[in-house]
């Protein structure tokens, strides 16, 4: 098992941590669904990787899932113009996002 792989179940529980706490503030079915698709994502991410026969998989698993959870977060950024308790969450989840992003990168310069 690489540092990689590690770095990917890592940011895998730490997207469930901080996505939990989002949803705690909102309580969205929708943003919860989406967190634990993300992470389960990472983990699958992490799976392929440490296979090594399907590598690049990973990459783009992680991608969808950091796409995923940027895409709710800047929208409840967006919207917290008009309902301001949505902005502690919504900077939650794009905080994952970005650590979705790092560990996409670290998956790709693994490969090579």
């Amino acid at each position: 098992m690489t540092s990689t792989v590690l770095l990917l179940i890592v940011v895998s529980f730490l997207v469930l941590a901080l996505g939990f706490f989002a949803w705690r503030a909102t309580s969205s079915r929708s943003a919860i669904v989406t967190i634990l698709i993300s992470s389960a994502g990472l983990l699958l991410a992490a799976y392929h990787l440490n296979a090594h026969a399907q590598a690049e998989k990973s990459v783009g698993i992680a991608f969808l899932a950091g796409m995923l959870l940027g895409g709710r977060g800047i929208g409840w950024w967006w919207r917290s113009r008009a309902q301001p308790e949505l902005r502690p969450p919504s900077l939650m989840l794009i905080a994952a996002s970005a650590m979705c992003i790092v560990a996409t990168v670290a998956a790709y310069r693994s490969m090579g």
